[in-house]
């Protein structure tokens, strides 16, 4: 399985889905206000956006990934597989 940035086209179960989830409960926490229906799409390019660079960014430098096992550092390896969305 990859990692999914997401794009507004292909929103659902995407890294960008999980930004626009977590930001609508902060947003009704801290404000005590829902997520406007207006602008949807604008943000979601934004959250997009994020997660394309994030995913972008841990794809570029996937060497510097250390996963701790038994309380120990050990080197990724392989890559980390990551669908950014484009062709």
């Amino acid at each position: 399985m990859s990692l999914k940035a997401g794009t507004v086209s292909d929103f659902g179960g995407s890294m960008a889905e999980a930004i626009e989830t977590a930001f609508a409960a902060e947003l009704l926490a801290l404000k005590g206000t829902a997520l406007p229906e207006f602008a949807t799409e604008e943000r979601r390019m934004l959250f997009c956006a994020i997660a394309q660079g994030v995913l972008a960014h841990l794809h570029d430098h996937d060497t510097s990934l250390k996963v701790r096992l038994d309380g120990t550092y050990s080197a990724v390896t392989g890559h980390v597989d990551v669908d950014l969305g484009g062709p």
